[in-house]
């Protein structure tokens, strides 16, 4: 069954064990609960006693104009001397660069309706200042074209740049599916796999080792110390 607009307030907890969730349309219980929450997960973790090794760190990029010098079958495109990376968007240029010094935030602080949210005054224009001469290295349209869109959004990052998830140390059936360090979408295949497999009582087909969520010790992951470890691992990515 597939709930919608039902806003998780708590994980429902029976001593050590998850047993369901409370949220604005009434309490859910479940076998095995997994938080899935992206920037907001530490916060539901933290309610488990739990807390996990991830900060919220933007990411952002921008979308050129549309134009026919951009094919709209090229491949992504990785460019670690730029600190940058490009693909088509619906005929335009989408590209996304890493900045010198990345933003995070404490998941307190993200309000739930993120619309109006910013990083930056700016909205990244600083960041696009320093790297554009870079970028133009490779497309030297990027001067001509014009930027009408530009987007900025939570990635959960780690400070060694692995993910952070599996089960929850200490707690029965709660099962952690975050902290991807802006890998989401590229390993969302295999990470709903195990989580499936995990969910049903049966082993991880995968093996987790290196995202094991006791790696760092313990930790504070909404201290200043620990949010600015989180950023300090995306400056140091080379691929945007």
């Amino acid at each position: 069954e597939l709930i919608q607009g039902a806003e998780v307030e708590s994980i429902i907890m029976e001593g050590k064990t998850a047993i369901g969730i409370k949220t604005a349309r009434g309490n859910y219980y479940a076998d095995k609960i997994i938080i899935a929450a992206g920037a907001w997960s530490p916060i539901l973790a933290q309610q488990a006693g739990v807390s996990i090794p991830m900060a919220p760190v933007r990411s952002q990029y921008w979308i050129t104009q549309k134009s026919t010098i951009f094919p709209v079958d090229s491949p992504i495109v990785l460019l670690p001397d730029a600190s940058a990376y490009a693909r088509p968007e619906g005929g335009a240029l989408l590209f996304g660069i890493r900045e010198k010094q990345s933003l995070s935030v404490s998941p307190k602080k993200i309000p739930n309706d993120i619309s109006n949210f910013s990083f930056s005054p700016d909205r990244g224009m600083h960041d696009l200042s320093e790297q554009i001469e870079n970028l133009a290295k490779f497309f030297p349209v990027i001067f001509e074209v014009g930027l009408p869109y530009y987007i900025a959004g939570f990635s959960a990052y780690t400070p060694d740049n692995n993910l952070s998830m599996g089960e929850a140390p200490g707690i029965n059936n709660l099962l952690l599916a975050t902290g991807c360090a802006g890998a989401g979408i590229s390993v969302s295949g295999g990470v709903g796999l195990a989580f499936a497999e995990l969910a049903s009582g049966k082993p991880n087909p995968f093996d987790f080792s290196n995202f094991n969520l006791e790696r760092f010790g313990k930790i504070d992951p909404f201290s200043n110390e620990w949010l600015q470890k989180c950023a300090l691992a995306r400056s140091g990515k080379l691929s945007g």
